[in-house]
């Protein structure tokens, strides 16, 4: 299934690189980060002006790339970008680097996920799902046994998934599966509960139309992933 993902969306960001390519912002920071918002997308024929301490980190169908100012920079100019294999592979498979905490986006301050399908069990707020079987549910701390108690709203159907020690993601349950409408799913474990909101969406046909979606639907968590894994970029600056 991940294989299936990475096809599908190396397909998806190669389908940018045309007439009406568009770039995804995964990072912003500088004078300008408030006109060049992380999670936007700007025309790969934009001319960006960045003033002295901007750097815009842009995903395309090469990959990542950082432009940074001063001066006005073409968004699809010479750069060292990180090969657009390595990008995906990041975007579907869970690396050693802690899950720490990463910026804002759209002013909340968000709790890492490990892949764009995975659900943290501790986070509340909204996930889109596109392909239900690649959804998983994932905690931060994996550090011992435990298990957590899913409650669907509409039925109130529940199910406990069991994590083992040292166990950080198990596979959605099939009988709670992700159906065509909006579901409202509480998470119980050790006292606390946290509201899951499961949105199914469609598959994406461009990388435009799959960050306007995780936006429109305010799946921050997954916007925050993507910008996350697709963060590293080798630089690039200068004036056109």
């Amino acid at each position: 299934m991940r294989k299936s993902f990475v096809l599908g969306l190396g397909m998806l960001l190669a389908g940018t690189v045309g007439a009406h390519a568009q770039f995804l912002v995964v990072r912003s920071a500088g004078p300008s980060a408030g006109r060049y918002a992380t999670g936007t997308t700007i025309p790969a024929n934009a001319v960006l002006a960045l003033k002295p301490g901007d750097e815009v980190v842009v995903l395309d169908g090469k990959g990542t790339r950082s432009l940074k100012g001063p001066g006005n920079v073409l968004a699809s100019g010479p750069s060292q970008a990180t090969g657009l294999a390595d990008s995906l592979s990041s975007l579907t498979r869970q690396t050693g680097r802690g899950m720490a905490r990463i910026g804002a986006v759209r002013g909340t301050v968000i709790s890492s996920i490990p892949s764009l399908y995975a659900i943290d069990v501790d986070g509340d707020g909204s996930y889109c799902v596109m392909n239900p079987s690649e959804v998983t549910l994932y905690r931060a701390d994996s550090g011992g046994a435990r298990s957590v108690t899913l409650t669907r709203a509409s039925d109130n159907r529940t199910v406990t998934v069991n994590f083992a020690a040292g166990q950080s993601s198990v596979p959605w349950p099939a009988a709670l599966a992700p159906g065509s409408a909006q579901a409202e799913v509480t998470a119980t474990s050790n006292g606390q509960a946290h509201v899951l909101s499961i949105k199914p969406v469609a598959q994406p046909a461009t990388l435009g139309d799959l960050t306007q979606t995780l936006a429109a639907n305010a799946c921050a968590r997954q916007l925050g992933y993507l910008r996350r894994a697709a963060g590293t970029a080798e630089g690039t600056s200068g004036a056109q």
